[in-house]
């Protein structure tokens, strides 16, 4: 059961949450609602799956772990997302397709089937290479982050920045409906306010222990004095 609880579950959960990360996004694009497609893309983005990592660092306590599940989750979210792709490819009309008979052989093997058709392996593979390679490091820094007070203040902002930068970026070059214009404003003040309320929080934090140890020296400070 320990080893279960710790060994195991563990893995499992960051599969299992990386599949569904990697699947919300492609399932809101068949969605006939505009927000929901649009909300849907959102998951589609590099802050989100950058968020999943920092979040799979900072549950674990251990930085191996959190190094290690990271990517792990990322490389199941891209798989997750080709195969979903891949499966619900619709052929474009006037383009011939692999399931076409009157194709020949030599043109055929060149061609995307339709449905059923195995992943595109190209893409999985350069995108669960960039899985490892900002997946390892942003797991450690989730699990740095849960350093309290400033020390690890710094860490816990980097998620907020990407994600207000990433918005940002967006906006002036994808922004081309009213939808993903609100979508990607919403997301970026939703990052401004969880910045400010992690600064927040953290002098809260500070100057409630600042006073807890004064009110200690002073009580000290009576006490020898009786």
């Amino acid at each position: 059961m320990h080893v279960w609880r710790t060994r195991v579950m563990p893995v499992a959960v960051a599969v299992v949450v990386g599949v569904l990360l990697g699947l919300i996004g492609p399932a809101s694009e068949k969605a006939d609602n505009s927000v929901v497609s649009g909300v849907g893309a959102m998951f589609s983005i590099g802050w989100t799956w950058a968020c999943y990592a920092f979040l799979i660092g900072y549950w674990r306590r251990s930085k191996i772990e959190s190094s290690l599940l990271a990517p792990l989750g990322l490389i199941a979210a891209v798989i997750s997302y080709y195969v979903f792709k891949d499966l619900h490819t619709t052929p474009v009309p006037g383009i011939p397709s692999a399931s076409d008979d009157s194709v020949p052989e030599d043109t055929k093997r060149q061609l995307v089937p339709d449905h059923g058709g195995s992943p595109r392996m190209d893409h999985i593979a350069v995108w669960a290479a960039f899985a490892v390679i900002f997946g390892a490091p942003l797991g450690f820094i989730g699990n740095v982050a849960r350093t309290p007070g400033i020390g690890g203040l710094p860490f816990r902002l980097l998620i907020p920045v990407v994600t207000v930068f990433e918005a940002n970026e967006r906006l002036r070059a994808e922004a081309d409906t009213q939808v993903l214009t609100v979508t990607l404003n919403t997301v970026r003040i939703g990052a401004c306010v969880v910045a400010v309320a992690l600064v927040g929080h953290t002098v809260w934090s500070w100057r409630t222990r600042r006073s807890r140890t004064e009110e200690r020296a002073e009580i000290g400070t009576s006490a020898k004095h009786l």
